[in-house]
Parts: structure tokens; C-alpha cells; sequence
């Protein structure tokens, strides 16, 4: 059965699209790393298959970023990742739900994390697959690329055809799939629905400068460290632990921090 793309509109009037599937008595929020497409990803049986699991549970809520896949792209300045917090506020009150538990993967756990901090009361649960606390590096952040790094990946970027991203990509994320020619084709067509080459290098440049803000507060979630930095301390937490994420965001109308204990059925 085909799930039906809406489209939530954003207080700027950004059309965001969404997809709403399953009918359990929970909410999540599930946000691929990279730029996710969502009606690409029903396309990729392993994405599929775990779509459906969750939806054995939970009402499964997924959209596309602004500025990618289905959703409206803005008319000048890139999106910054408050408006893309109002994206995904728009999309729940769209979708109907009060609180939902994010899930993030990648790149996609940032976005998460800085809404969840700044709103709170509609945030049930934070879960984290290989997050990071910001794109760029920084003296008390060094596992980023630096500044010359990054450019010299736009540059990789530009002269690739998306073939060639999609085989980068697979060999990266999925080693144990680096032959699997379906898979790599599924994401050369997911490079391609992202939008056109200097609109994937703009959205990159966008990740690599979000950041959150850190401080003392703690937040208990359930996080798996993937192949990236866990936390700004220099160490790797356990698959499966339950892992302390320190990290405060000042919201635009005042201060808000996060302190969430989660917990997980995960042996």
C-alpha cells in the first residue's frame, strides 16, 4: 500500500513535505542522515523493511528538508536550522501529533537535537545513531573535517557524477554492500531527487556550519556512536549504552536545555 506525500506549511509559508505511516499508540520522528527523499525511500527494501518494523509500533512521521527532495526551495538565503525546527514543528501540528520520540541518523540527529533543546514539550525521547554536535571543526571539536577539508570535498562533489557519489557514499556508509549494485543505483537516483549539483554543495555547506551549543546541562539518550564523535569528549560510548549528551540551545525568545532520560528494550 502507497503512503500519501502532504505537505505541512512552515510560518513562512514553506511548503514541507511529509509522509505519515502506521497507526501505533506512539509518535517518531525518523530523520535520515544526508538528504532523504521520502518516497525514494520506500524504494531501498533494508529502509523499507525498517520502516515497516517501526511502523509495528508507532505512527512513523518523515519529511524532506527544505531546500530538498519534495519540499518548497527558498527563494535566496540558505535555510538556517531554526527554520528547518519550524519545518519539522509545522509538520507534527500537520501531522496531528503533540509529542513524538526523534530519531535521528547522521547528519539528520542535529536537526533533531536542536529541536528537541529548544522545545522540549514536544520531544518524547531522543535516539541518536552516529550524531554530532556540529559540521565544523573547532578547538573543542577536532574529529570534524577543517575548513580546507570541506572545500576540497565540495570540490570532489562537483566533478562527480552522482554514480560516483552513490558508489563514495555506499563504500563510506555500507562497506559490507560496496557490491550491491542496487543499492548503489538507489542512491544515485537519491542524489538526483536532492536537487542539482550546486544545490547539494549549498545544502552540504549548510550542514557543515550548524553547530549546537553546548553547556552543562545533560540529556540521557540512547545513542549508537556509528563512525563518528559521540559527544564533545574525546571518547566513544558502547553500541547500545546509554550515553550522557551534554548540550543547551538558546532559543530565539529566550533559553531553553534538555534533559531527557531515555530508555531503550535494546540486550
Amino acid at each position: 500500500m502507497s503512503v500519501e506525500t502532504r505537505y505541512a506549511r512552515a510560518s513562512d509559508d514553506t511548503h514541507v513535505a511529509y509522509q505519515v505511516s502506521g497507526a501505533g499508540p506512539i509518535d517518531i520522528v525518523f530523520l535520515r542522515g544526508w538528504l532523504p527523499q521520502v518516497e525514494h525511500e520506500w524504494d531501498e527494501p533494508v529502509l523499507a523493511r525498517i520502516l515497516r518494523r517501526l511502523e509495528a509500533g508507532a505512527r512513523v512521521i518523515r519529511f524532506d528538508r527544505r531546500g530538498s527532495g519534495l519540499s518548497d526551495r527558498p527563494p535566496s538565503a540558505l535555510p538556517t536550522i531554526e527554520d528547518r525546527v519550524d519545518d519539522l514543528l509545522a509538520v507534527l501540528d500537520a501531522a496531528g501529533s503533540s509529542r513524538a520520540v526523534f530519531v535521528g541518523l547522521g547528519d539528520g540527529c542535529l536537526l533533531l537535537m536542536v529541536a528537541a533543546a529548544a522545545h522540549p514539550e514536544r520531544c518524547a525521547g531522543l535516539v541518536l545513531y552516529s550524531p554530532s554536535a556540529r559540521g565544523s571543526r573547532a578547538p573543542d571539536y577536532p574529529w570534524q573535517a577543517s575548513q580546507e577539508e570541506f572545500e576540497a570535498s565540495l570540490g570532489r562533489i562537483r566533478n562527480l557524477t552522482r554514480r560516483e557519489m552513490a558508489e563514495r557514499l555506499v563504500r563510506l556508509g555500507a562497506p559490507s554492500r560496496t557490491d550491491d549494485e542496487a543499492l548503489v543505483a538507489w542512491f544515485a537516483e537519491d542524489l538526483r531527487r536532492i536537487g542539482t549539483t550546486e544545490e547539494i554543495v549549498a545544502l552540504r555547506r549548510l550542514a557543515y556550519e550548524s553547530a549546537a551549543r553546548w553547556s552543562r546541562c545533560t540529556c540521557q539518550c540512547w545513542s549508537w556512536p556509528g563512525k563518528g564523535p559521540l559527544s564533545m569528549r574525546p571518547r566513544r560510548w558502547p553500541t547500545r549504552s546509554l550515553a550522557p549528551v551534554s548540550f543547551h540551545y538558546p532559543a530565539t525568545t529566550g533559553s531553553s536545555s534538555l534533559a531527557i532520560p531515555m530508555h531503550s528494550s535494546a540486550r
